[in-house]
C-alpha cells in the first residue's frame, strides 16, 4: 500500500507565505520605481526587481522543489543512468555557474547603460542563484511539500522508511509506502530499463550482454550478473542503502524480493529484445529468461507487490522448469519470434510460459511427432496454420494470456472456432497440437 500525500499538500505553509509577500514588495517596490534601500536613479528599482525574484523562486523551490524533478528526467536519459545524487550535483554546478555569468554580463550591460538587458539578464541569474539555494537549504524554511523527498530525509528517518520497505517487501499489508519511497522504486525500475534499452541498441554492448547471460549456468547466476554486474552503474543512493541495510540484517528474502521488483521489466524489455527478429539469443538463454520473469511474478504476486498494475500473471505460471526439454525451448522461441511479426502485437512473457507449462505436462510428446501420427482432422489445418504462421502465433499470444480472447477479424482466427466444434474433449490441447504439427512441417 502507498501513502497518499495530497492532504499535505494542501496545507498551508505561513513561513512560506511571509517571506513570498516580501518578494512580491520587492518587486511592486522596483515596478513603481522606488529603489528604498537601494538609492540609485535607474538602476536601484531594477535591483530591487531583481531581490523580489529571487525570493520568490527560493520561496517556490522551498516549498515545492520543482526543479528535482528535473533530476529524475536527467536520470532517465539513455546513456546517463547513474545515480540522482550524481545528477544533482552536476545540475547544481551548472545553475551556479550560468548564474555567475548571467551576473558578470549584467554588469556588463549596467556598464554600456542598456537597462532591459541589465535586469533581464540579473533576474536570470538571480532565479538560478535561487533555484539552488532553494535546492540545498530550502527545506529548512517553514512546511515544505516536499519534506518526504529522499534526499531531505536524515539518517534515522531512512533507516525508518528501509524498516518500512523492508516490511512491506515481506508481504506486511498494515505497511505503507512514503511517496518517497514510491517515487525511488519506480524511478529506479526506469533506471534499469533504460540501462538495458541503451546498451541492447548498441551492437557490442548487446552482444556482450547477450553472451554474459547466455554463459550462465543456471537462473541464479543470470539473475546475479543482470542485478550485480550489468545495473552497478545504475545503483541509486536509495537502492545501495536498502541493499545494505538487508544484508547486515540477513533479511535475503527481503533482497530477494526487491531484485524481482526492480528487475522484472527489463527481463521483460530483454525477452522482448531478444524474441524479435535479429535480436540474437539462443532459445536456451531465452526460456531461462522466461523462467526468471515467473519466478520474479510469482514471488511478487504473492505479497501483492506488482505496482504497475497493469500486467496479469497466469495462474499457471510457474517457475521451476529448470530442466526443459531442447525441442520445447526452440518451439516456445519459434512461436514467440512468429507472434513478434505481427503489427499489433506487445510482448508479454505470461503467454508463452502458459503455454511452456503446458507442453511441459504433455507425458509423451514423441507421439505429437508429425510424421508418426497426426489426426487427420487436425492434419488438413497444418498447411493453413503454416501459411498464417505470423497472424496465428499472434492469435495464440492473446488466446494463452489467460483471456482466452480471439481476435475475428483475422481469416486464420476461423479455426480456433472450427477446432472448439471438434468436440474431442481437450481444445486447448488440440491448438497446441496444431501449432507444434505446424512448426515441424516448418523446420
Amino acid at each position: 500500500m502507498i501513502s497518499n500525500s495530497s492532504e499535505e499538500k494542501g496545507k498551508v505553509s505561513f513561513a512560506h507565505l511571509s517571506i513570498m509577500l516580501m518578494g512580491v514588495f520587492a518587486i511592486i517596490s522596483g515596478i513603481s520605481g522606488h529603489g528604498i534601500l537601494f538609492n540609485i536613479a535607474v538602476s536601484g528599482p531594477l535591483l530591487w526587481f531583481s531581490l523580489g525574484i529571487f525570493i520568490i523562486f527560493f520561496v517556490i523551490e522551498s516549498r515545492h522543489g520543482i526543479s528535482q524533478s528535473i533530476d529524475s528526467k536527467v536520470t532517465k536519459i539513455q546513456g546517463l543512468e547513474t545515480s540522482n545524487k550524481e545528477i544533482s550535483l552536476k545540475l547544481e554546478l551548472v545553475m551556479i555557474l550560468s548564474s555567475i555569468i548571467m551576473a558578470l554580463e549584467s554588469i556588463y550591460f549596467l556598464s554600456g547603460r542598456l537597462y532591459s538587458a541589465f535586469v533581464i539578464c540579473l533576474s536570470f541569474s538571480s532565479i538560478l542563484l535561487a533555484t539552488v539555494i532553494g535546492r540545498k537549504f530550502g527545506s529548512s524554511v517553514g512546511e515544505s511539500e516536499r519534506r518526504d523527498s529522499w534526499e531531505h530525509l536524515d539518517k534515522n528517518s531512512k533507516m525508518k522508511e528501509y524498516k518500512q520497505l523492508k516490511d512491506w517487501l515481506k508481504g506486511d499489508l498494515s505497511e505503507t509506502l512514503s511517496t518517497a519511497q514510491e517515487e525511488k522504486i519506480n524511478l529506479q525500475k526506469d533506471i534499469f530499463v533504460m540501462k538495458i534499452k541503451s546498451g541492447l541498441t548498441d551492437y557490442e554492448k548487446s552482444k556482450k550482454t547477450i553472451k554474459d547471460l547466455s554463459n550462465s549456468k543456471d537462473e541464479v547466476e543470470l539473475v546475479k550478473i543482470l542485478f550485480s554486474v550489468t545495473m552497478k552503474k545504475s545503483y541509486s543512493e536509495w537502492l545501495i542503502g536498502a541493499i545494505d541495510f538487508s544484508t547486515k540484517r540477513k533479511e535475503y528474502a527481503v533482497k530477494n524480493a526487491l531484485e524481482a521488483l526492480l528487475l522484472l521489466p527489463p527481463v521483460i524489455e530483454l525477452m522482448a529484445h531478444i524474441s524479435a527478429p535479429g535480436g540474437g539469443g539462443n532459445a536456451k538463454l531465452f526460456n531461462r529468461l522466461l523462467t526468471v520473469s515467473a519466478q520474479f511474478a510469482k514471488r511478487l504476486h504473492s505479497f501483492d507487490l506488482l505496482l504497475d498494475g497493469g500486467q496479469s500473471i497466469p495462474n499457471s505460471t510457474e517457475g521451476n522448469n529448470r530442466h526443459i526439454d531442447a525441442n520445447i525451448q526452440e518451439f516456445i522461441k519459434f512461436i514467440s519470434l512468429k507472434a513478434s511479426m505481427n503489427d499489433e502485437y506487445e510482448f508479454t512473457p505470461w503467454w508463452l510460459i502458459n503455454i511452456r507449462s503446458m507442453m511441459e505436462a504433455i507425458p509423451d510428446l514423441d507421439s505429437w511427432d508429425y510424421d508418426k501420427s497426426v489426426p487427420g482432422m487436425l492434419s488438413v489445418l497444418v498447411p493453413e496454420v503454416s501459411k498464417e504462421k505470423e497472424n496465428w502465433c499472434f492469435l495464440l499470444s492473446e488466446f494463452f494470456d489467460g483471456t482466452e480472447y480471439v481476435d475475428e477479424s483475422y481469416d486464420v482466427s476461423k479455426l480456433f472456432a472450427y477446432i472448439f466444434n471438434l468436440q474431442t474433449g481437450d481444445y486447448v490441447t488440440d491448438l497446441l497440437k496444431l501449432t507444434w504439427y505446424s512448426y515441424q512441417k516448418l523446420k
